[in-house]
């Protein structure tokens, strides 16, 4: 990363921390009407990632594109490259892949990774003990900023990004604040973090910073009446109390206790603490997955830049049937592809909905705290502690939540996110039509597969058979309701025998039997 936060004279330089700019040599270049400025700033809000055709036609016309929104998104990428080119860019900046586009961009070219790198290396240098450092670090990528993130846009989907953008800008300068307070500045940022506080009212961590600096500055008074109007609004506005840390901080001002922790001597020589695992926790996809080509179209409306309603929220997405359509294994199949949007992790939690004994959302969120590294003499027992605690680890991030049998729609409400950046993937045999009312869910239903899907998944599983009997294998498949279970279970059957024909399972089986055969899996007998 470059300290001067520039570039060299030859190439681009973009920024989308502010208004969004192009820049070859130091000059501006025009990005062209709002379509392009749209387009460019997806692809640069997911740099160095493929970014759909679909996500780009969203981005610009929200639900309603016009029949030629694909063509349209091709020529306005073209004409992008071109401008770019007689600028004097020899390479290809926004390359072709199977899907869609990817612009390559390093940190030296685009604020918003310089801006991360510096963040990065400041919270290393924090969680190290080196304080200065990490302070001197993250003011300097928080100096990439020039106002709110690609002001001057709109659109759903652009806004939305935005939010998320700004929102990492305020993560990284609370854990500023806190370096700054923990090294005596509290002088120096209490206006900042004052203006930010009454700017984010919400931001409990912004407000026990703007305590402890009033405390430490002489005025107690200030820090107590800051406590009391954040409480009234929080049960004003929300109906919640304030958090666990944030009432910490009010006890230790009204003991006159907390001056304790700002005269405790700082780490020098600190060896880092191994940080928890980022979760990893996908299930194996399956190889041989077959179709639901338009229910992969719409669960990608999900992904992160692409929700256009309401940016702030967490897109619930519910997949929903009978057993033995595949809802799960679908949902493990996308969330495997859609992994890269979710640089933080993906959390996996079976909540044993079809069992006797459901997980309670107590439990349910004890496991997940596990999986984010707390370790479980620190984890509440209250569970909506525990939910203010899984919230506030996830504030900022960007992390995948794939919840597989759900029982009904009350076990999901304590395990939500608070923020934008997650997104939350549900399986149920429920219809889960409150949790629509209650949390604003889109339902996916599922259905079985169409019969070529359904040939297609057992050709895939059985092999040449299907192609040298198409009308067994199509006679099969229909027997089978076109279910994935059902299919496969018939299809391991076939293939337990290397002698056993599609048609001649299909004769030794009666039809009325079929559905119990299918799922017990007999030993099918012998054709002489």
């Amino acid at each position: 990363m470059r300290e001067n936060g520039g570039m060299g004279e030859a190439g681009l330089e973009f920024s989308i921390l502010g208004e969004m700019k192009v820049l070859a040599g130091g000059r501006p270049l025009p990005i062209g009407g709002p379509r392009e400025r749209k387009m460019l700033a997806v692809l640069l809000v997911n740099a160095n990632a493929v970014v759909s055709i679909d996500q780009l036609v969203d981005a610009v016309w929200n639900a309603e594109p016009p029949a030629t929104s694909r063509n349209q998104v091709r020529n306005r990428i073209a004409h992008l490259r071109r401008s770019w080119r007689s600028a004097g860019e020899s390479r290809e900046v926004i390359v072709t892949e199977d899907t869609g586009y990817r612009i390559r961009v390093t940190d030296e070219e685009l604020d918003a990774l310089r801006f991360e790198a510096a963040a990065d290396l400041g919270a290393k240098a924090m969680r190290s003990g080196d304080l200065s450092t990490a302070a001197r670090l993250m003011r300097q990528g928080l100096a990439q900023w020039r106002g709110p993130s690609l002001s001057g846009l709109d659109g759903e989907v652009v806004r939305a990004a935005a939010e998320r953008l700004d929102s990492r800008r305020l993560t990284v300068l609370e854990d500023c604040f806190e370096c700054e307070l923990e090294l005596g500045r509290h002088t120096q940022i209490l206006d900042e973090i004052a203006a930010l506080a009454a700017e984010h009212p919400f931001r409990e961590r912004l407000v026990r910073h703007l305590m402890s600096a009033l405390y430490r500055a002489g005025r107690r008074a200030d820090a107590l009446t800051v406590y009391r109007e954040t409480a009234r609004l929080l049960r004003d506005e929300l109906g919640v109390d304030p958090g666990v840390e944030l009432k910490a901080v009010h006890e230790a001002v009204l003991r006159d206790q907390l001056a304790a922790e700002f005269a405790r001597p700082l780490p020098t020589t600190q060896p880092e603490p191994v940080p928890a695992p980022k979760p990893a926790q996908l299930p194996a996809d399956i190889v041989d997955f077959t179709g639901r080509d338009t229910e992969l179209r719409r669960l990608d409306k999900a992904l992160p830049g692409n929700v256009a309603a309401h940016p702030t929220a967490v897109p619930i997405i519910a997949i929903t049937g009978p057993a033995g359509l595949g809802k799960t294994a679908l949902a493990i199949h996308w969330a495997h592809r859609a992994a890269p949007h979710f640089p933080d992790g993906q959390l996996f939690l079976d909540l044993r909905g079809n069992s006797r004994s459901p997980l309670t959302p107590a439990k349910a969120l004890a496991a997940l705290l596990r999986s984010l590294g707390v370790p479980d003499d620190q984890t509440p027992t209250d569970a909506d502690d525990a939910g203010r605690m899984f919230r506030s680890l996830l504030a900022g991030k960007q992390i995948l939540l794939l919840v597989d049998n759900v029982a009904a729609a009350p076990q999901i409400p304590p395990l939500l996110p608070g923020g934008a950046g997650c997104v939350v993937l549900l399986t149920s045999r429920d219809s889960l039509a409150d949790l629509t009312a209650s949390n604003g869910a889109y339902l996916l239903p599922l259905d079985a597969l169409t019969p070529a899907e359904a040939v297609e998944l057992l050709a895939k599983v059985i092999g040449t058979q299907v192609a040298a009997d198409p009308l067994a294998a199509a006679e099969l498949a229909r027997r089978c309701g076109y279910r994935p279970r059902a299919l496969r279970n018939a299809a391991a059957a076939v293939r337990k025998h290397d002698d056993l024909t599609i048609r001649a399972y299909l004769e030794t089986q009666r039809t009325a039997h079929l559905a119990t055969v299918v799922h017990t899996l007999p030993a099918p007998r012998p054709v002489p």
